[in-house]
This record gives structure tokens, C-alpha cells and sequence, in this order.
């Protein structure tokens, strides 16, 4: 999930607060990889809670 949302932001030409919306309402409206919102979330969660953002945000 990480990955999907870092690839449609590559795109962006400045990260603000509209850019965030934009990319909250496109998970709520057309999920990633036919996942259920709830199963978005899940991932998303799980990704920012591993232990290696500490070490390495790529």
C-alpha cells in the first residue's frame, strides 16, 4: 500500500494538504489492487508500524 500511494505522489508538484485529499479520496473511492478500504488501512498501518522506518524510509 505504501508503494501505491508513493507512486501516485511521484507525480505530484508539491505535497499539500489538497495533494493528501486527493490521494485519501482516491483510496476511498477506487481501491488498490481491489482490496476493501478496511484491507487498505490494515496495510497501511502495518507498514508504518515495522521497525524499519526507523532505519530506511526508502
Amino acid at each position: 500500500m505504501i508503494v501505491a500511494i508513493l507512486y501516485c505522489l511521484q507525480f505530484s508538484g508539491e505535497l499539500s494538504d489538497s495533494e493528501v485529499e486527493r490521494i485519501a479520496g482516491m483510496i476511498l473511492e477506487r481501491p488498490f489492487h481491489d482490496l476493501a478500504v478496511e484491507e487498505q488501512y490494515a496495510g497501511i498501518e502495518a507498514a508504518l508500524a515495522a521497525e524499519a522506518w526507523e532505519d530506511d524510509l526508502s
